[in-house]
């Protein structure tokens, strides 16, 4: 299967192989994938880090070469970083925008991080208030428009785990914890519908509060019931579980 690695500050993916189709995901720059089905203006493709699929217009592809696939690579640590090309041109780097070491020593004006080999729930917050204040974007992973779920899995990443793309997904990952008083800062609280279906995430701070996008990536308290809101002086998402995501894959 041919492969491909974005070379845009960020990408959608689309549901269907349309431009009306509704956004799913997003690639970010340094994201690569594999092209496994072709329509005549769209690409199929599965992401390598978390292998999700979407639809990926064909003129925002580019083939990921020989000089593209390094071992060590950094991710972008602040939110929104800036480039000056030789050419006088400004390039944007999104939070978690993966760069080669041999792009970062080209571009010394990008904050870089290398991925966390040790797992640290602190750090994960620290990366997430970050973000504090970037709207809320159905399948979106940028400092320009974020999920629940795509901020999650962000901050997850820089500090070392691999989590599927969707909230519900997620759930299925980590170690149980039985109560709320026992959740560390870092642990991911998932919160169900109606229905009893998985459709919201944030990540557990200390101070009985949690960090995550819904409006906007925001802090609210964290209680037995669920998301307090304290502007809107009511619950807002009802809490099923926490799980604690030390032990699981590492990148």
């Amino acid at each position: 299967m041919e492969k491909g690695i974005c070379n845009y500050t960020v990408l959608a993916l689309r549901a269907t192989p349309s431009d009306k189709s509704e956004m799913v995901s997003q690639l970010l720059y340094g994201d690569s994938y594999q092209i496994i089905e072709e329509e005549t203006n769209y690409f199929r493709i599965r992401t390598d880090f978390d292998a999700y699929e979407g639809w990926l217009d064909k003129k925002q592809h580019v083939a990921l070469t020989d000089s593209r696939q390094v071992s060590e690579v950094f991710f972008v640590s602040e939110a929104v970083c800036v480039h000056k090309t030789p050419e006088g041109l400004s390039k944007i780097f999104s939070f978690g925008s993966i760069i080669s070491a041999r792009e970062k020593l080209q571009m010394s004006d990008i904050k870089t991080m290398k991925f966390s080999t040790n797992f640290d729930g602190d750090k994960m917050v620290e990366h997430a208030k970050k973000l504090l204040g970037v709207p809320y974007l159905w399948g979106g992973k940028s400092a320009f428009g974020i999920d629940c779920s795509g901020l999650v899995q962000l901050c997850a990443k820089a500090t070392g785990k691999r989590l599927f793309r969707d909230a519900s997904m997620q759930a299925t990952q980590g170690e149980m914890i039985d109560f709320l008083q026992e959740a560390q800062a870092g642990d991911l609280a998932f919160f169900e519908n109606k229905e009893g279906a998985i459709v919201h995430v944030g990540i557990v701070m200390s101070n009985q509060e949690i960090i995550h996008a819904s409006g906007m990536v925001r802090i609210d308290l964290l209680d037995q019931s669920g998301i307090y809101n304290r502007a809107m002086k009511r619950h807002t998402h009802k809490l099923r579980f926490i799980k604690r995501i030390s032990e699981i894959e590492r990148i």
